[in-house]
């Protein structure tokens, strides 16, 4: 059977699009294979293992890692987020289940967290209705926190995101005749300005990519389109600020004489840990040892896990990469895979607590 280090690093160059994570699924089906008392099933992109204890009683728990990739500048997949070091965490786990456990387990492996698509399609290809787990639990690397410090949040954990695309499309013409054209420069202009005054303490804008045009000098360019993300603890807000972008983007459009129009997508629903699993989980790592850092504010980044929540309780945490670690999504990011040993033995205590 292979270590679990050399599949991180197997999963590590075979990262894949959200979605389309052929290579991913099937190294992880190789190492499930090795591992007695499991079922498998595949549900869209995901893959589900689970394993049910000879005793009736007890609760079940369902353990959640998600495994697609991130598209970097260059063009490419590659896991700048630490998706393989979660898979790997929970094979690992998957180990010491099928050498010791008796609990009732169902290990998720989630397709396209990337673009909030993975947990809203197990739901709704019936994940709950077959599995009906009583609590689910997941990890994500955290770098900014001490390495291995369980980084928890009763409530709000994480903010909910949205992305929007702004079109402004108009007529191009030679550059040195722009009157003969449509410009959707200026408008353009104007409306990323006004993103600065519609982001307040409670909302968070963010341009991800700006195209107008073509790059050359000669033509002067008829269309432009804005890329970005709104994030909010609160979906209301959300909603409005959409709407506010909106309405600016349609004055524009009859200011300028375009043609304009807004898409929203990648809707990733906030994290709200439920507040009495989420304080047991804190109980549990301090009795056993787990150093702890509460989070004071709301992770701002996405996270598809919120979906679960709707349908059972659950807790999801950190797992403190080091306080100088490189960004998530960033070039220079890597998982620290002091976490995995970590947070697979993390997680098989709390899994034998938490079964009652």
């Amino acid at each position: 059977m292979k270590d679990v280090l050399d599949v991180f690093e197997e999963l590590r160059v075979n990262a894949e699009k959200p979605g389309e994570e052929i290579k991913t699924r099937k190294i992880i089906k190789d190492y499930m294979a090795d591992l007695k008392g499991f079922k498998e099933e595949q549900i869209g992109n995901s893959l589900i293992y689970s394993y049910t204890t000879h005793k009736k009683d007890g609760k079940t728990i369902a353990i959640r890692a998600d495994f697609d990739a991130v598209l970097t500048d260059e063009g490419v997949y590659e896991h700048r987020c630490g998706h393989h070091g979660h898979t790997t965490i929970l094979l690992d786990l998957a180990t010491k289940i099928s050498e010791s456990a008796e609990a009732n387990v169902i290990l998720m492996f989630q397709s396209a967290e990337e673009i909030a698509a993975g947990a809203p399609e197990l739901i709704d290809n019936g994940f709950f209705d077959k599995y009906k787990p009583d609590i689910i639990l997941a990890c994500h690397n955290f770098p900014g926190f001490k390495e291995n410090d369980v980084v928890i949040k009763s409530g709000n954990f994480n903010n909910s995101v949205i992305g929007f695309k702004c079109s402004l499309n108009g007529k191009p013409s030679h550059a040195a005749y722009p009157e003969h054209g449509i410009s959707p420069a200026y408008a353009a202009a104007k409306l990323i300005n006004q993103f600065e005054n519609m982001g307040t303490l409670n909302a968070n804008i963010s341009i991800t990519h700006i195209k107008m045009g073509e790059y050359q000098y000669g033509t002067s360019a008829g269309n432009a389109m804005i890329l970005g993300t709104i994030r909010s603890i609160d979906d209301d807000i959300i909603k409005n600020v959409t709407q506010q972008i909106s309405d600016s983007l349609q004055r524009l459009g009859k200011e300028y004489n375009l043609e304009v129009k807004l898409e929203t997508s990648e809707y990733f629903k906030g994290i709200i840990n439920s507040k009495d699993i989420t304080e047991r989980v804190k109980q549990i790592c301090i009795e056993k040892g787990y150093p702890v850092s509460d989070m004071e504010e709301p992770f701002r980044a996405g996270e598809d896990f919120g979906f679960y929540l709707d349908y059972t309780k659950g807790c999801y945490f950190g797992i403190g990469a080091g306080e100088k670690h490189p960004d998530l999504h960033t070039k220079d990011y890597f998982f620290n895979k002091n976490n995995i040993k970590y947070a697979s033995k993390l997680f098989y205590d709390l899994l034998i607590e938490l079964k009652g």
